[in-house]
């Protein structure tokens, strides 16, 4: 009677711990890696989208015949994050705004089936970026109002962005528009207890 009552409990929990981590929650991963003004995006995500984006870079490399560089690290995927909503303001109803279908029809070209929706907005973040690089985009006068805006965003309006790190990823740094690997202030702290 008592080994049944066992088999029983132990079942209820392995069914409970199956159903948390299919669900995602509670699993590692489940935790948010950033959340940006409200949106989080889990660690998990944040790795599929480092590994997507990373995906796209060689394919794109490969193409070009230009040498590999350094892949992306999870830092660079959570900058790209936290500057999407301020470049989403500079394009808003601009000649050059991108759909998420126009995004996914870029990843699918370039390997990857199934974005995940931190790709998604990452690879977003990077097409804009690469749109404010292109000198033709710079000289259309059809696109002076974005430019105007681009050239007016100032540290102020970056720091505003409501970014959260989690801290195995290290801390946003808006003067610089991306997360930096540091100390965390927790570990400042314990060094100065001991």
């Amino acid at each position: 009677m008592m080994g049944r009552v066992k088999s029983q409990r132990l079942l209820t929990v392995l069914t409970l711990s199956a159903t948390l981590v299919l669900s995602g929650c509670g699993g590692p991963g489940s935790d948010p890696a950033v959340t940006v003004d409200g949106t989080s995006y889990s660690v998990a995500e944040v790795q599929q989208a480092t590994q997507q984006i990373n995906e796209v870079v060689l394919s794109q490399q490969v193409a070009a015949g230009a040498p590999e560089q350094e892949p992306n690290t999870p830092q660079d995927l959570i900058s790209d994050l936290a500057l999407l909503p301020v470049i989403e303001e500079i394009v808003d109803g601009s000649p050059i705004e991108i759909s998420q279908t126009q995004i996914r029809d870029i990843l699918n070209r370039n390997g990857v089936a199934d974005p995940g929706p931190a790709t998604i907005d990452a690879a977003l973040s990077r097409q804009y970026r690469q749109v404010f690089s292109d000198p033709a985009t710079l000289q259309d006068p059809a696109m002076a109002d974005v430019m105007a805006k681009l050239q007016a965003l100032t540290a102020d309006r970056v720091a505003a962005i409501d970014v959260e790190v989690n801290p195995r990823y290290g801390a946003w740094d808006y003067q610089s528009g991306q997360v930096n690997l540091g100390k965390p202030s927790w570990i400042d702290s314990a060094d100065q207890d001991s």
